[in-house]
């Protein structure tokens, strides 16, 4: 017959709060069905699992089978022939699983009908009885021993009783012996007239054994039982304050998303002043238009220039991508329009913009789209002359700045030269060597001016002008500006006119910081005659 499934796990400390599985003295095949516990995870499919029964039945034998019906985390057992001989209780009953062990099984074998007539021998048979009732203290013994800190001292009681009764069972046989042997010498009646009412106390002192034995373990599951509502409850109490916890650390995560972009609203609102203020650093920045590259010609929309004499267009203009720059006109009347043709690295034609008009008072600013490495910038002149090339500027920055030349235009500017040969006309020096002097005293003080300007230059320029190599390149190009130099050196003029030259323009020139030159801006007090040096700049 198939006894009640069970549910084992590898604690070991668990006990079996079921009753006791019982199979009963000559009978034969009764099977066993068990599921492995949330302990046996590691073993998912018993199939490729070693599993194997193992007791110790009530007479002290050592039983081992291994079981072949198992599949997944559940295996059926049969018990062998010989768990079926002796009554009583096994003390030790378990599976072994792959490396691991299940907890204890309590099996009891349950006496059957006639078996101590049929034995043959009534002293071996109430000795058989004796050792029942052993098995039954030792297995109770064990289970008080595990759950020493569960169950009430009645296990205790309960055991003493049992040991009175095995140790009056052991007198009784004692008795027995003797009267087996009078009845030997003298007649069978009495002796079995002893027997019966020996084991009729027997039967009725086990009875009275297994009532309080199972009234015991009722309390105990009663007991049990409660302490696990009690824990649930505990539980229950516990998870709510846990999703309590975690709902309120979301909130508090919302509540930081919203503060982090709130901080960083005010990080980029401070970056785009401090971003201003630092184009608006310097008083002039460079001017990215050079004046000798420009043609008088004009951009069709698909960026193709044509002869056009009452317009100009610029050369490939560098610029940054995805950078605002400002287009300014400085003392004529007012462009008509301005025009803006886009170019990738390859100088390929992107696209033509037309652009809002441009004044001396209302400049234009133009934010350079993704992907667009220059632009060529084409106004119509205000009196359709195609000249006006000087007065227009393109810078990088959403701000106008002062007017300037290009680097790449100072040398050849007309103004520039004219203004070098009229001084050096006026210069006089009698000797070679007094020229020899001013012009290594001249050439010490370019040198020193020049690491000056040209430091100044390099920090302002574009990406096409970047390197003192670059910038001298562009001043070997303009070769006329240089020769007009050397020319007015070679000439003799009058010493003290030289003298008084130079110290006015020394006067001229006044070293001055940022923050200073910014003060007289804002009090409107720059002077137009004298060139402001800003050494830090």
């Amino acid at each position: 017959m198939a006894l009640p499934p069970i549910i084992l796990d590898t604690n070991k400390t668990t006990p079996i709060y079921e009753l006791p599985l019982k199979i009963r003295q000559g009978d034969t095949g009764d099977e066993l069905q068990v599921t492995l516990g949330k302990s046996f995870e590691k073993y998912t499919d018993l199939s490729t699992v070693d599993v194997e029964l193992i007791a110790k039945t009530p007479d002290q034998r050592l039983i081992k089978q291994p079981v072949t019906d198992k599949s997944k985390n559940t295996f059926k057992v049969k018990f062998p022939d010989e768990m079926y001989t002796n009554v009583g209780v096994f003390r030790n009953m378990y599976f072994k699983i792959g490396d691991d062990s299940t907890s204890s099984v309590k099996l009891v074998v349950l006496q059957g009908i006639g078996s101590i007539k049929e034995a043959g021998s009534y002293i071996d048979d109430f000795e058989t009885l004796i050792k029942e009732a052993e098995s039954y203290v030792l297995a109770l013994k064990d289970f008080a021993d595990t759950e020493n800190a569960k169950i009430d001292n009645k296990v205790a009681e309960l055991t003493g009783k049992m040991q009175s009764f095995v140790d009056q069972a052991q007198k009784d046989l004692n008795a027995a012996k003797a009267v087996w042997n009078t009845f030997q010498s003298n007649s069978e009646t009495s002796f079995t007239t002893a027997q019966d009412k020996r084991t009729s106390d027997f039967d009725s002192q086990k009875a009275g054994f297994e009532t309080d034995f199972n009234e015991q373990q009722t309390d105990f599951e009663n007991r049990f039982k409660a302490l696990l509502a009690t824990l649930q409850g505990d539980y229950d109490n516990f998870k709510a304050l846990i999703n309590k916890d975690v709902k309120d650390f979301n909130t508090s995560l919302d509540s930081l998303d919203s503060q982090a972009t709130d901080v960083k609203n005010k990080f980029d609102a401070l970056k785009a002043q401090l971003d201003l203020a630092a184009q608006n650093i310097s008083g002039v920045r460079t001017n990215l238009i050079v004046a000798k590259t420009i043609k008088n010609y004009s951009t069709l929309d698909n960026g193709i220039t044509f002869g056009y004499a009452i317009a100009f267009t610029t050369d490939y203009i560098p610029v940054m991508a995805n950078k605002k720059y400002t287009i300014s006109i400085y003392g004529t009347a007012n462009s008509v329009v301005s025009r803006i043709s886009y170019y990738d690295s390859s100088k390929s034609f992107i696209k033509k913009e037309h652009d809002g008009k441009i004044s001396t008072s209302s400049s234009e600013v133009i934010a350079v789209p993704p992907e667009i490495s220059y632009i060529r910038f084409s106004p119509d002149t205000p009196d359709k002359s195609g000249e006006y090339k000087n007065n227009f500027k393109i810078e990088l920055g959403p701000t106008a700045t002062d007017y300037s030349l290009n680097p790449k235009d100072i040398a050849t500017d007309g103004s520039v030269q004219t203004a070098i040969i009229n001084a050096l006309d006026k210069a006089d020096y009698s000797t070679n060597a007094e020229v020899d002097k001013k012009i290594s005293t001249g050439v010490g003080q370019a040198k020193t001016y020049a690491e000056q300007t040209i430091k100044g230059i390099i920090g302002a320029a574009p990406e096409t002008l970047d390197t003192i190599a670059e910038l001298a390149d562009a001043v070997t190009e303009n070769k006329d500006g240089v020769q007009a130099i050397n020319d007015g050196i070679t000439k003799k003029a009058d010493k003290t006119e030289v003298t008084a030259l130079q110290n006015t323009v020394q006067t001229m020139i006044t070293p001055i910081s940022q923050e200073d030159y910014k003060a007289l801006e804002d009090a409107g007090t720059v002077d137009p005659k004298i060139m402001y040096v800003i050494p830090d700049a």
